[in-house]
């Protein structure tokens, strides 16, 4: 949390290479320059300490992230509002279950403005 752990060189590269967004389980830097390059990020906080390059990633590893485990074909989905993890094993019943629940959320809320 004293040191940023991505920034804008690293969104540079990001968006090079297609991501749309990004979790990070610390804090970053630039966060004005990332957001003028439409990357969406989610992070702990921000810190204007620059990284100090100790050890590079890995791809395609289980993690743990904020203290949820996270593995190779996860789906994170993501609003203003937060990050889910769907393990790859449930993704579609997950899918079904979301989406019924945002009809449901749509239909109360149609009901709530029209009773007014």
């Amino acid at each position: 949390m004293t040191r940023a752990i991505w920034g804008e060189n690293l969104t540079v590269r990001a968006l090079a290479r297609g991501l749309v967004g990004v979790v990070v389980d610390g804090v970053v830097r630039d966060s004005a320059q990332i957001d003028r390059r439409g990357l969406t990020v989610y992070a702990r906080g921000t810190c204007p300490a620059r990284p100090v390059p100790s050890a590079l990633g890995e791809v395609g590893t289980a993690i743990i992230c904020g203290g949820i485990p996270v593995a190779p074909g996860d789906i994170a989905v993501t609003d203003e509002d937060g990050i889910v993890v769907v393990p790859s094993a449930v993704a579609e019943r997950g899918y079904l279950a979301a989406r019924a629940q945002a009809e449901h959320e749509a239909a109360r809320l149609a009901e709530t403005i029209a009773s007014g």
